[in-house]
């Protein structure tokens, strides 16, 4: 609704932002409160702040990969986190784990296959923060039970690991017997029993006796297939919650009730029409299960499902296509992936890869990426946010920080190639990363924000724009953003009007009340807003707009 003003004839329209990304709709039905573009900002309900930047470690850990969503090769079994201890404050253990294969960066030599180790923040004079184990074959599954850590090895069954020495970068190991050379994917321990699967089968062990450790497996009897009524599917990912187990598949979603003796729990299919891309589709925090499937994010109880993603619906099916979707945990929200791969499979089809950001609470989508939406200087692209850990303190750093397994590519559907998996942390206001080439890449967080197109509260009739009011805040003495103009006859960025830097000191504490230059008329228009961060400490947060208009002319504005 148009505010009233003093002068006759004119009005003042606030144009409404803090709700995120809307776009399922054409710009014209986009309801207020969500605008087009909201790029590499976090959405708060009422507000839209920068997010932080995705940088290097002191120590460089890359592989290139295939895509984790091709399932001719083994990528989607490994290169994602499996928390240890990282709370408890002793070095000897690791605080996160993850196994690895890949190829050499650059050249593309086959590496080894590892077992990796950031080790536990604590008080110790002697060894390393990180080492790189190799081992034998893929490492498809790793948890802890009662601090005694397991890994589980392609065609070799289930090792223990005996001993880590962080001054020599060694372990030692045993192999679980009951195992054999089974294939057991995913390991984790739920109920004093460890638990994983290979194909649509769930393995689980016997339960232990009082003091011990849950070693037994009898494959042949203690396993679950899964079957829905449109046939097997692959299990791709197990969340425990409560009493149940929410089985996440190619097809299908299932809950499993464990109480009292196996013959007793209930399998039930909560959604038979669930397809499940790759194995990082899901992750339960406060009590619910985030999961993202190649129809959208939803959030389940294990009784029933409800849909987060109806405001972003046209970034599932953004082209024809296979691709591979993966959700992880960030903080107090949640980093959806949805990376389009190229013809053959192995690789991504870089432009039509989208990464998007939500709190859990309000649910609002941004869009996370580097070098597009015209800002960033490199061909590169994230493909996907592949795992995450909490926010924890390690031995390298002693700050709670969270770690990030991320895919950085420029491959294409014309030029394929590998991209490269990467460890990298959330901080500050730079973006760093490594190419395929070995080269370091490093750039300011851009953001990006095209608001709705409004119509000035009159959808027929032309309106003179004369003047905008930004509200913003910054951490940085002095805004350096750049703003811009839709009108009717915008088709792309060169055909944007008014574009001006804005070069300002903040006002004071009480407003920060920017004057955006306009003066156009139209019958749509929408304010664009670019910007990058001036430090690795800066802060950008952007309350409100509000357009200054009279409505008493009628001339289309003329471009050029």
């Amino acid at each position: 609704m148009a505010l009233g003003s003093e002068i006759a004839g004119e009005e003042y329209y606030p144009v409404a932002i803090g709700q995120g990304m809307y776009t399922s709709e054409l710009p014209s039905n986009i309801p207020d409160g969500y605008s087009a573009v909201c790029y590499n900002m976090v959405a708060t309900g009422d507000s839209l702040e920068n997010r932080i930047g995705v940088k290097r470690l002191s120590f460089d850990w890359k592989v290139l990969e295939t895509n984790p969503g091709f399932h001719g090769t083994d990528s989607d079994f490994y290169n994602y986190f499996v928390q240890i201890s990282p709370y408890g404050g002793n070095p000897a253990l690791p605080a996160f784990m993850w196994g690895a294969f890949g190829f050499a960066v650059p050249g593309g030599a086959a590496n080894t296959n590892t077992l990796n180790f950031v080790r536990a923040a604590g008080t110790v004079a002697a060894g390393d923060g990180f080492m790189s184990v190799t081992v034998p074959n893929r490492v498809i599954g790793i948890c802890q039970y009662n601090d005694t850590i397991y890994f589980s090895l392609l065609n070799d069954g289930v090792k223990k690991i005996t001993a880590i020495n962080w001054s020599t970068d060694t372990i030692t190991y045993t192999s679980v017997v009951s195992s054999a050379l089974g294939s057991i994917v995913g390991l984790f321990t739920f109920k004093d029993r460890m638990w994983g699967w290979f194909g649509n089968k769930l393995y689980f062990t016997n339960l232990p006796a009082v003091g011990g450790q849950p070693e037994t497996w009898a494959l042949a009897a203690n396993v679950i297939p899964f079957v829905g009524p449109n046939g097997a599917g692959v299990i791709e990912n197990v969340i425990p919650l409560g009493n149940k187990l929410a089985i996440f598949t190619t097809n299908g979603l299932f809950t499993l009730l464990v109480e009292g003796a196996p013959a007793s729990w209930i399998l039930r299919i909560l959604d038979s029409k669930s397809i499940c891309t790759a194995s990082r589709c899901a992750f339960e925090s406060k009590g619910i299960i985030y999961y993202i499937n190649n129809q959208g994010v939803w959030a389940t109880n294990n009784m029933s499902v409800t849909k987060l993603s109806g405001v972003i619906e046209d970034q599932f099916f953004l082209a024809k296509g296979a691709r591979v979707h993966t959700i992880c945990a960030y903080e107090d929200g949640m980093i959806a992936s949805i990376a389009k791969a190229a013809t053959d499979l192995r690789y991504y089809d870089k432009d039509n890869c989208r990464v998007l950001y939500s709190k859990l609470d309000p649910i609002a989508w941004t869009e996370w990426n580097i070098n597009s939406n015209d800002i960033g200087l490199y061909p590169e692209r994230f493909a996907l946010f592949w795992s995450t850990t909490d926010k924890i303190p390690t031995y390298l750093n002693a700050e709670p920080t969270v770690y990030v397994m991320a895919f950085v590519t420029d491959s294409t559907s014309a030029v394929p190639f590998y991209s490269v998996a990467q460890l990298l942390i959330m901080d500050g206001g730079v973006d760093e990363y490594t190419n395929r080439s070995n080269i370091i890449r490093s750039q300011p967080v851009g953001i990006y924000l095209k608001t709705k197109h409004f119509d000035g509260d009159n959808a027929y009739r032309l309106k003179h724009a004369k003047q905008a009011y930004l509200e913003i805040y910054s951490s940085d003495a002095e805004h350096l953003f750049t703003s811009s103009w839709d009108i009717d006859a915008t088709i792309n960025t060169a055909t944007e009007v008014r574009e001006r830097t804005l070069n300002d000191f903040t006002v004071g504490l009480a407003t920060n009340t920017v004057s955006i230059p306009a003066d156009f008329r139209y019958r749509r228009a929408a304010l664009n807003l670019r910007a990058e961060l001036q430090s690795a400490t800066s802060q950008i947060k952007i309350k409100a707009v509000v357009i200054k208009q009279n409505t008493g002319r009628s001339v289309v504005e003329q471009v050029g």
